[in-house]
């Protein structure tokens, strides 16, 4: 990458990341964050290539999935389609209906169509607080604009609570002791956060449900190819004593353990942090959810578009409105964050959760540093360039990434693995 001249290192790598060409109105000129956010989140990017020895800066992953499913910027519409951010009677909000039922709980919701005018339409008739209570309560991942606490309010380390059940164990040497992880997550946190740990010399075994293997590997086989490439997979019918048996003993094995579902869904599987730590002092879980482990939130239901809001990780359109930054970009950052915090829990000896909460990240990432003014965007010829008024660099394009390895089929490991434990 050449940096341009007068153009800080961060921006110019943001620029060239492709990532500035998704934020901003889809007809309009791309709009950049301000340069904290660019700071923060370049930042959480070389740290993430120096602790697994990365050849360069895994920023291009932010658009990776933008690029394979050829998304494009939409202001105040997900790249996804699926979420947008809406004006509401006292604040902004914004809703996401990413799953097939979501549009079933509307009525319920709303008592309106379900139907995005008549959503937006009647969103705006009503407060905030009382569409995200009564959201809540339906399992919608619906989120109010820099919702999630301050971390004057919410101490953490990049936005994780570390949890500890045990003493620490002590250092590890991963290079020489590779660890078992077992990845029980899905989408994309948690896979990126596993992926990073395999090519980090780890043996991660990916786990789905029989009846709910993860989504992706459907909608977006390259990308799940680029998230679960190097992983042995093991399918198991959980909603079984058998397979919850058989769940129970590979987690009591591993070192490490990665999910992305509530503590409720979880606990239903018998994964309980009181359970597991019984069975495993030097454990490490990694919990990701959409807005933390514990409290009255825990349950909530939370995605990458709606969790970034909640942490206030946008851009600010023309007309002072919030808009999205980038594609789902709460997700990745989670996943490179969780993927720092277990290498290190790892390589300390473990007996520890890490509460990865989505918007919390998104908050840390957002909040940090202080604002400085934008750079300008501009159209030279068939592109789009950023400058300084000293220089200027031409936005890149995302680019579609190449696995280096394919996922393996669907439990293509589970005798072996299963026949490993006894």
């Amino acid at each position: 990458m050449i940096t341009a001249p007068g153009l800080p290192e961060s921006v110019s790598a943001w620029c060239h990341s492709g990532m500035a060409l998704l934020s901003g109105p889809r007809h309009d000129p791309p709009i950049l964050p301000t340069r904290n956010m660019i700071d923060a989140i370049s930042h959480l990017a070389d740290d993430v290539a120096e602790a697994f020895g990365l050849a360069g800066s895994p920023l291009h992953m932010l658009a990776d999935r933008a690029a394979l499913l050829g998304l494009r910027r939409g202001g105040a519409w997900s790249c996804g389609r699926a979420c947008r951010i809406v004006r509401a009677e006292d604040g902004w909000i914004a809703v996401n209906l990413a799953r097939p039922d979501d549009f079933d709980l509307i009525p319920a919701w709303l008592g309106s169509r379900p139907s995005w005018p008549a959503v937006m339409r009647t969103i705006g008739r009503r407060c905030v607080a009382e569409l995200l209570d009564d959201a809540w309560e339906l399992g919608l991942a619906v989120s109010g604009v820099n919702e999630a606490p301050t971390q004057t309010q919410c101490p953490a380390e990049r936005g994780v609570n570390r949890v500890f059940f045990a003493k620490p164990g002590g250092h590890r040497d991963c290079a020489h002791d590779p660890p078992l992880i077992i990845d029980l997550s899905s989408l994309w946190a948690g896979p990126l956060c596993g992926s990073l740990l395999a090519q980090a010399g780890a043996r991660v075994v990916k786990i789905e449900s029989e009846r709910r293997p993860d989504p992706i590997r459907e909608t977006c086989p390259p990308h799940f190819d680029l998230l679960n490439g190097g992983k042995e997979s093991v399918v198991l019918d959980l909603q079984s004593a058998a397979g919850r048996r058989q769940l129970l003993a590979l987690v009591a094995s591993a070192d490490a353990v990665i999910t992305s579902a509530r503590p409720r869904a979880l606990a239903q599987l018998g994964l309980a942090p009181e359970v597991l730590f019984a069975r495993k002092e030097s454990l490490t879980w990694v919990a990701i959810t959409g807005h933390g482990w514990s409290g009255d939130q825990a349950n909530r239901i939370g995605f990458g578009d709606d969790a970034a809001i909640a942490g206030g990780l946008m851009i600010v359109m023309p007309d002072g409105s919030p808009g999205f930054l980038g594609d789902a970009i709460a997700d990745p950052l989670s996943g490179l964050t969780a993927a720092l915090g277990a290498l290190d829990a790892i390589r300390k000896g473990g007996g520890v959760l890490l509460d990865v909460g989505m918007s919390r990240v998104s908050r840390f990432l957002a909040q940090a540093g202080d604002p400085t003014p934008d750079y300008a965007i501009m159209k030279s010829g068939r592109h789009w360039t950023a400058t300084n008024g000293l220089s200027t660099q031409r936005l890149s394009h995302p680019v579609a990434p190449r696995a280096t390895m394919a996922a393996r089929p669907l439990g293509a490991d589970t005798a072996s693995v299963l026949a490993g434990l006894s």
